[in-house]
């Protein structure tokens, strides 16, 4: 679990692999919100509060099997309240279907802003 306040940054390193001819214009998209599913079956969608994306450059003609490591940061803004979230990132904008990775149910909390309490004073004659 990972505590977060406002003025944060959630670094995302991702890896994946690549072979075949060089690629320009994939994307890797991250995103901390909530996981949401419907009651039937497990059809459902991710509700993005917010996100980062980043171009993935540097995708050269492999012949055998690459592994890419790529960082994606996403700023943690008032456009979300406190509370416990999930993340998701997707490589996309490339050839086939987007690649989709999960994290865990209520990992990310975000804590807020600064917090004030219990002031105490005590005072005498200077």
């Amino acid at each position: 679990m990972i505590q977060l306040n406002y003025g944060d940054k959630l670094r995302f390193t991702c890896s994946f692999q690549h072979i075949g001819a060089a690629y320009t214009g994939a994307k890797l998209r991250a995103a901390i919100g909530n996981r949401k599913t419907l009651p039937v079956g497990n059809l459902g969608w991710f509700d993005e509060i917010l996100w980062s994306e980043v171009a993935v450059t540097g995708i050269y003609n492999d012949s055998t099997e690459f592994t890419y490591t790529k960082t994606v940061d996403v700023a943690i803004t008032t456009s979300i309240a406190g509370g416990n979230y999930e993340a998701y990132v997707k490589l996309m904008s490339i050839p086939g279907s987007d690649i989709f990775w999960e994290g865990p149910l209520d990992d990310i909390v975000i804590v807020g802003g600064a917090k004030f309490q219990n002031l105490n004073v005590t005072y005498q004659k200077a």
